[in-house]
C-alpha cells in the first residue's frame, strides 16, 4: 500500500526543476469563455480586464484564473447591471440612500404632474406605498405629501427644465447665438385673470423645439403693458430682441395695429424681425365673413337644435329610437363655438349625419307634445334650402378648415404657407370663375379680381358640390327656377367674400413666403436656385454675420451633388441630414433661423388649454409662477422621456432636492 502512495518532493527538488515559458497565443483571444475579459500585453504576459490583474501566459494560469471566486463575481456583475457591486456600498452609504429616495419622489411626482393628479391624493400615497411594500426600504422611506409633491413639480422638475431651456437659447456657436421667435397670446382663466403666454421656438441641435418661456399677468391689454411685459421677461431669461427673428400673434389690433401696437414696437425695438399674423385666425375669419351671407335660420338651426338636446336627458333618450328607426349611428349633436376654429364645420357635418333622424323626431314633438321649440326646428328643416346650404358648407369648409388644420402643426411650416395659399385661392376661384380666366392668371392668381362679374361663370355654372347638384336636381316640382337661382347666387357671393377675405388678409406677393418657400426639397436639389444668399437669405437680415456669406453660398451649391441627400426624402428628413452633418454648419445655422419663424399662434392656444385643465374650479389657486413651472414639467418629462415611467431624474434635479425647494 505504500508503494502505491505518492511521495512527497522535496523542496530542493522543486528549485531545482527548470520552468519554462509560453508564448501568448492570438486563438485565446477568440474562444467564448476568454473573449470577453482576456487581453494581450506582451509575447509573455496577459491581464484580466475585470479583475485588472496580470497573468502569465500559460494555459493553465488562465484557466485557473477564470474558476476563481473573485472573477465569477465580478463577471456576474459585469453582465448583470442590476447587480450592484458591494464595493458601492463600502463610501458613503448614507448618501446614496438619500438619493435613491429622492430619485423615487422626483418620479412619483413626475408621475403626478404628468397625469393631473391632485396633490391632496398624495397625503396617503406614502402610506399606502409603505404597507404595500413592506419588504422595501426605499418605500418606506418616501415622504412626498402634497406640499413636497408641489414643491418638487414647481422648484425640481419645473425650475430645472426651465433653466436647460434658457440655458439653450443662450447657446452660441462661432456662426453666433442661437436665433429664436416668439408667439404671443392672452386669455383670462376661471378666476378673472388676464394672462399673457410667451412661447418660443428654437432648434436644440436637429430639433425644433417650442417651450412656453413666460406666463405673466398682466392688469391691462394694451400695446404698452403687453411690450412692456415681454421686454421684462427676456431681459430676466438674458434674451435680446437682435436674436428673435420672427413674431406672431392673432390679428386683433393690438397686437397688429399699424401706429401703437405690440408689433409696431418690435418693428422699432429689432427692424429685422419678420412678423407674422396667425394664418390659422385669419383662414377662421375668412370662413366667419363668407359665412354671414348665408340665412340665418341656417346658424340658428344648428345652435337651436344642440340646446333642444342639451339638457334633457330624457330627450336624448327617445332621439336613440328614432335614431334606431333611421339606422343612423347613434351619435350626439355638437355644440357650436364661436371661439373655435374648426366647430362649424364638425357641426353642419353631424347635422346632415343625423338629419333623416333629427327631422321625424322634431315632427313628432311638434304633432304630438305640441312644443314649440320642436315646432320651430321643424319648420326650418323642412325648406328644402335649408339642406341644401348645409350641403353647400360641407362641401367647401373642409377646403377651409384643411388650411387651418395645416398650420396648426409645432413642426416648421413657413415654406408650405405661399404655395397653400395659392392653392387654396385657386380652388376658391374655380367654383365660378371662367377656365379661360384662371389659364391666362395661372402664374399669378392674385392679379384676378373675385368681384369681377366678366370673369364670372354663368350663374347655373357655379359648382356648389356633387351632393348640392343632386338636391337641385331631384328638388320638388314647387321650388321655382328663380328660387334656385337666388339660392345659387347667394353661393356664389359666398365664394366671391371668401375669395376677396383671402386677398385682403394674406399678401401672396411677400417676399418672406416667396423666399422660404425656395426651401422645398424639389427645388434645392434642382440647383435652380444659384446663391442662397441672394435669393433667399436676402429677405431674412439679421441672421447671417458678415464674412459668412461665401461660405454659406457654398455650402447651398454644394447640396444638389450630395448623394446622401435624394429628392424623394420628404422635408423634415432632408434638413435634418443637413443639420447634422458638419460640413453645412453655416448653411444649417440660416436654415434653423428661418424654419423658427411661426405662422400661426395655435401653440399658445394648446398652451392656454393645459393651464384651464390645471388651473380648474379645485385648483383655482395657483399662480402664474406656479402654471409655469408645472407646463414647464410636463412639457419636459414628455419631451426628454415620452413619458413619466421612462422618464430619469438628472444631477442637477437630485442635487435640488433640499430645504430650498420649499422657498417660493
Amino acid at each position: 500500500m505504500e508503494s502505491d502512495q505518492e511521495k512527497p518532493v522535496s523542496k530542493k527538488k522543486k528549485l531545482t526543476e527548470k520552468s519554462y515559458s509560453q508564448a501568448f497565443r492570438e486563438e485565446w483571444l477568440k474562444l467564448p469563455d476568454y473573449m470577453p475579459w482576456l487581453r494581450k500585453l506582451d509575447n509573455n504576459k496577459a491581464q484580466c480586464s475585470v479583475c485588472k490583474t496580470f497573468l502569465q501566459s500559460k494555459k493553465s494560469v488562465i484557466d485557473l484564473h477564470a474558476k476563481g471566486d473573485k472573477h465569477k463575481r465580478l463577471m456576474k456583475e459585469k453582465n448583470d447591471p442590476k447587480v450592484i457591486p458591494m464595493t458601492s456600498f463600502v463610501k458613503a452609504k448614507k448618501e446614496n440612500d438619500d438619493e435613491i429616495i429622492n430619485r423615487a419622489e422626483i418620479k412619483l411626482a413626475a408621475w403626478a404632474a404628468e397625469h393631473e393628479i391632485s396633490f391632496r391624493a398624495m397625503d396617503h400615497l406614502p402610506a399606502v406605498l409603505a404597507s404595500s411594500f413592506s419588504d422595501s426600504k426605499t418605500a418606506s422611506k418616501v415622504k412626498l405629501k402634497r406640499t413636497k409633491t408641489a414643491s418638487v413639480i414647481y422648484n425640481v422638475i419645473g425650475q430645472r427644465f426651465l433653466e436647460k431651456m434658457k440655458s439653450e437659447l443662450n447657446d452660441e456657436s462661432d456662426m453666433g447665438q442661437t436665433k429664436f421667435s416668439m408667439i404671443m397670446d392672452e386669455s383670462t382663466d376661471l378666476t378673472a385673470e388676464k394672462q399673457l403666454a410667451i412661447v418660443v421656438k428654437y432648434f436644440c441641435k436637429t430639433v425644433l423645439c417650442t417651450r412656453l418661456l413666460a406666463l405673466v399677468p398682466v392688469a391691462e391689454g394694451d400695446a404698452k403693458t403687453l411690450f412692456s411685459a415681454l421686454e421684462n421677461e427676456l431681459t430676466a431669461s438674458d434674451l435680446k430682441f437682435e436674436n428673435c427673428i420672427g413674431w406672431s400673434a392673432d390679428t386683433c389690433s393690438v397686437m397688429h395695429g399699424t401706429h401703437d401696437s405690440v408689433s409696431s414696437r418690435l418693428r422699432n425695438a429689432n427692424s429685422n424681425m419678420i412678423i407674422m399674423k396667425c394664418a390659422c385666425h385669419s383662414a377662421a375669419l375668412v370662413a366667419s365673413y363668407a359665412c354671414g351671407v348665408l340665412p340665418r335660420s341656417c346658424e340658428k338651426l344648428v345652435h337651436d337644435v344642440y340646446n333642444f338636446f342639451a339638457h334633457s336627458c330624457k330627450r336624448t333618450s327617445h332621439f336613440h329610437e328614432f335614431q334606431d328607426f333611421t339606422n343612423t349611428d347613434p351619435h350626439k349633436l355638437l355644440k357650436p363655438c364661436q371661439t373655435r376654429w374648426l366647430s362649424l364645420k364638425e357641426c353642419v357635418s353631424r347635422l346632415l349625419e343625423q338629419w333623416d333622424a333629427l327631422l321625424l323626431f322634431m315632427q313628432h314633438h311638434d304633432l304630438v307634445e305640441r312644443n314649440l321649440q320642436a315646432h320651430d326646428i321643424a319648420n326650418i328643416m323642412v325648406n328644402p334650402f335649408t339642406k341644401m346650404y348645409l350641403e353647400f358648407l360641407n362641401f367647401v369648409l373642409p377646403k377651409i378648415v384643411s388650411f387651418n388644420v395645416m398650420f396648426q402643426s409645432s413642426s416648421p411650416m413657413i415654406h408650405l404657407l405661399h404655395d397653400s395659399l395659392a392653392k387654396l385661392y385657386l380652388d376658391l376661384l374655380s367654383c365660378y370663375v371662367k377656365p379661360a380666366y384662371l389659364k391666362q392668371s395661372k402664374h399669378d392668381i392674385s392679379l384676378i379680381d373675385p368681384e369681377s362679374e366678366l370673369a364670372m361663370v354663368p350663374l347655373e355654372s357655379v359648382y356648389v358640390g356633387t351632393n348640392v347638384s343632386r338636391l337641385l336636381t331631384t328638388a320638388s316640382p314647387k321650388v321655382t327656377v328663380e328660387a334656385k337661382r337666388e339660392f345659387l347666387n347667394v353661393c356664389r357671393k359666398f365664394l366671391v367674400i371668401a375669395c376677396k377675405q383671402l386677398k385682403q388678409r394674406f399678401n401672396f406677393h411677400d417676399p418672406v413666403l416667396v423666399a422660404a418657400s425656395k426651401l422645398s426639397v424639389a427645388t434645392v436639389k434642382s440647383g435652380n436656385i444659384a446663391s442662397f444668399v441672394g435669393n433667399i437669405m436676402i429677405h431674412f437680415p439679421g441672421i447671417l454675420k458678415n464674412g459668412k456669406e461665401q461660405e454659406v453660398d457654398d455650402q447651398w451649391r454644394s447640396l444638389p451633388y450630395d448623394d446622401n441627400l435624394t429628392d424623394d426624402m420628404e422635408f423634415e428628413v432632408f434638413w435634418k441630414a443637413v443639420m447634422q452633418d458638419t460640413k453645412y454648419n453655416a448653411l444649417s445655422y440660416c436654415i434653423k433661423a428661418i424654419l423658427t419663424i411661426p405662422v400661426a399662434n395655435a401653440d399658445c392656444e394648446r398652451i392656454f388649454s393645459e393651464i384651464h385643465r390645471l388651473k380648474s374650479p379645485v385648483r383655482n389657486r395657483l399662480t402664474s409662477s406656479s402654471l409655469l413651472k408645472y407646463v414647464a414639467a410636463r412639457e419636459g418629462i414628455g419631451r426628454e422621456s415620452e413619458n413619466c415611467e421612462k422618464f430619469e431624474p438628472d444631477k442637477l434635479m437630485l442635487k435640488k432636492m433640499n430645504s430650498k425647494m420649499y422657498e417660493k
